[in-house]
């Protein structure tokens, strides 16, 4: 049996070593077949060679889509990247393309319309983050199959079955399907192609949750991925944006194995002395000026500041390609300082523990509960974290948590509990045997309590132990390295913990002596002008 690639060669290639003969004609039409693909004619019109993809995109869009196709050079060079998955050059591809570029009616709809004109056999499995937005595609695609432009072109080649032919799974006669399956649910099909379109949440105003994108991960390294035909030769295309640091971009690109085709809203130059990207098909953004837009007849210069005014983080993850952390994050993961050797805890002013409560008992939300030791410098200048606890525990667990922590640290004399979840429970539960306990009312949204402390950390005020005294500071600093995004507890309870250490302006900050003079002038204005008016009424004025 000939392989994929074999099947997908051009008709130019050694593969296609027969005409087309008059009686195949007759049969295929008494028999209601197709001729295979390596029997097509030599010059065959609608030959990969002859008929790229990115054509059939440009003729068969007015049957799908009521609005004209805008060409542009993006939509080029996904489809030259898809493309060269049918012609064997790439096998793995993830893209990250900015939300509605085209790319989910290209990939789902159109990709695998164009790949039966030559291909047949070629089994599709094609999932989503939804249910509704899978069976959306397929019935695009479905539509397209069955529509008259395309139905006299090409279904001499092939039929649609009409026993096998509904929206979550059709096929045709020349053994080909295209089988449809959402995030988590069931494919009991495999593919020689898996599509995968925007498996997490593409809404622009909310962002997936931390348990979506466990979800998602899970169910792409785990059922999908045992799903295909042949896992030597079948192929796997992924596209969405990006919606998280550690999304299912992130996983793809840190195991590696993927071409990646990234391409933002803005351009963003390389750094000085590094060259552009180039793909394994020579492929590179063409563009060469700082924030030139991708595609302006579409996404001009109005849209783009539109969706910035939504949320510049989401901008920057959905349309930049970049989430918050590897770009523009609130803390250096420079700024910490480290100690190697656990400091005595006598010599603290203060210490102290914060606690950031979960809202559910259920354990599949994404939220943790964080508990976390925090002991103030002799100075007042300096705070070190000494420990932390942490889980996504019910409230029966989070109550021995703290209880436990409490007992492991009872030279804590304050306990810090946000007024939030399940921290007003907490705080009732214990308040009547556990010394110290304050409920917080959180200030502002998570990014603005946070903000207050960057001064701090720059400043080289915040110390965290070495790895090697704990192994979980290493996720501690990841997490802060890309707050706000999911999962951000801990970076929710340490900004807690320096609210209260830390409540005003550290004594060594050059703007606090300038500060401390604006005050004193303020306050002799004041005390002078009540003596002033105390003087006038005396004298009767």
């Amino acid at each position: 049996m000939p392989s994929l690639v074999d099947l997908w060669q051009s008709p130019q290639s050694a593969h296609a070593v027969r005409p087309w003969h008059a009686e195949e004609t007759v049969q295929a039409a008494l028999l209601g077949t197709a001729p295979s693909p390596a029997s097509l004619p030599m010059d065959d019109p609608w030959s990969r060679a002859r008929y790229p993809l990115i054509q059939f995109v440009e003729e068969a869009w007015h049957v799908i889509e009521p609005k004209p196709f805008i060409q542009g050079w993006h939509i080029q060079g996904f489809c030259r990247h898809l493309q060269a998955v049918i012609e064997g050059i790439i096998q793995r591809l993830l893209v990250n393309l900015p939300m509605r570029s085209g790319k989910s009616v290209i990939q789902m709809v159109l990709f695998p319309a164009w790949v039966w004109i030559t291909a047949p056999e070629t089994k599709f499995l094609c999932t989503s983050f939804s249910k509704e937005l899978a069976l959306y595609h397929a019935v695009m695609c479905r539509m397209l199959l069955s529509s008259p432009w395309y139905r006299d072109r090409w279904w001499d080649r092939f039929r649609l079955r009409g026993d096998m032919n509904v929206k979550s799974r059709f096929e045709n006669d020349r053994g080909g399907y295209r089988v449809t399956a959402a995030v988590g649910g069931a494919t009991g099909s495999g593919g020689d192609i898996l599509l995968c379109d925007d498996l997490h949440s593409r809404n622009d105003d909310d962002s997936p949750t931390r348990a979506e994108i466990q979800a998602a991960k899970d169910f792409f390294n785990g059922d999908f991925a045992g799903c295909m035909v042949d896992p030597q030769t079948a192929c796997v295309v992924v596209t969405g944006q990006r919606v998280a640091f550690d999304d299912i971009s992130a996983d793809i690109l840190a195991k590696g194995g993927y071409t990646h085709l990234k391409i933002r809203q803005e351009y963003v130059p390389p750094p000085p002395g590094e060259s552009k990207p180039v793909s394994p098909i020579g492929w590179s953004d063409p563009r060469t000026e700082p924030g030139e837009l991708m595609h302006p007849a579409r996404w001009g210069a109005e849209q783009v500041d539109e969706a910035k005014r939504r949320g510049l983080r989401k901008y920057q993850a959905h349309h930049q390609q970049d989430p918050e952390g590897s770009g523009g994050t609130l803390f250096n993961d420079a700024w910490w300082q480290v100690f190697t050797v656990w400091p005595n805890l006598t010599s603290f002013k203060k210490i102290i523990h914060s606690w950031d409560m979960r809202m559910k008992d259920d354990k599949e939300d994404g939220s943790f509960v964080v508990g976390q030791c925090w002991g103030l410098s002799p100075n007042g200048h300096n705070v070190f974290l000494l420990d932390e606890v942490r889980g996504r525990w019910g409230y029966v667990e989070t109550k021995e948590a703290f209880t436990g922590f409490c007992t492991k640290w009872p030279t804590a004399r304050t306990k810090l509990i946000e007024n939030k979840a399940n921290g007003p429970a907490i705080y009732s539960d214990f308040r009547s045997k556990t010394f110290g306990l304050i409920l917080v009312d959180p200030e502002g949204g998570k990014r603005a309590r946070a903000n207050k402390h960057t001064s701090s950390a720059e400043a080289k005020h915040i110390w965290l132990p070495a790895d090697t005294l704990v192994p979980w500071v290493a996720e501690w600093r990841l997490e802060a390295q890309h707050f706000p995004s999911e999962p951000n507890d801990r970076i929710d309870a340490a900004t807690q913990a320096w609210d209260y250490l830390l409540p005003r302006e550290l004594a060594d900050d050059p703007r606090t002596e300038e500060r401390k003079l604006e005050a004193k002038k303020r306050l002799l204005i004041k005390r002078v002008q009540q003596q002033q008016r105390v003087g006038m009424s005396r004298t009767g004025v």
